[in-house]
């Protein structure tokens, strides 16, 4: 059985979404309308290429989670309401 979520204006961050299962669940949400924030330690070309396809609805931010001042700085980054994260 096929079933879809509507994640249209959604507030998702995911971390380590600049490549392989991260940077696909991106694609799929920013696909289906919803605003995504990337939490990573590296830019990629593909990064920068959905900043630019979606400019108004894909944000990167340079984050290593495993440094809690990091972290703290990428929380004060994100929208004021986080509807889903992804702890990838």
């Amino acid at each position: 059985m096929m079933w879809e979520l509507d994640v249209k204006d959604l507030n998702v961050v995911i971390t380590g979404a600049s490549s392989g299962i991260g940077l696909a669940i991106s694609k799929a949400f920013l696909q289906k309308d919803a605003s995504v924030m990337n939490w990573d330690i590296r830019k990629t070309a593909e990064v920068t290429q959905l900043m630019d396809t979606y400019r108004n609805s894909y944000q990167y931010l340079e984050v290593d989670v495993t440094d809690e001042s990091s972290v703290k700085k990428a929380v004060e980054a994100a929208p004021a309401r986080v509807d889903v994260l992804v702890n990838n």
